[in-house]
């Protein structure tokens, strides 16, 4: 199943929601999307602590493969800049 047909079913699903379930459905999805947008934020902010501390000290291995399985997942969710979306963020 692919995204736009999941997000259909997802939709389906919403409409039968009480209120008391689609209120915990929306807490958890609007956790997930606001450490998405940290996350992406983090990404570009050289100054960010965590990309601070990544730089000064190789990364291990079960770093480098979580951070490649991160990526996977958010390409194949079409979590992705263009060169020129990059660029703009970076202020290039």
């Amino acid at each position: 199943m692919n995204a736009v047909d999941m997000r259909k079913e997802v939709s389906t699903w919403l409409e039968g929601l009480d209120d008391d379930f689609m209120a915990v459905v929306h807490a958890m999805v609007g956790t997930y999307v606001e450490k998405q947008s940290a996350r992406k934020h983090d990404l570009f902010d050289f100054s960010a602590g965590a990309y601070g501390e990544m730089l000064s000290r190789p990364m291990t291995q079960a770093e480098l493969i979580a951070r490649a399985e991160a990526s996977n997942e958010d390409i194949a969710a079409g979590r992705t800049y263009s060169v020129e979306e990059a660029k703009a963020e970076l202020g290039l």
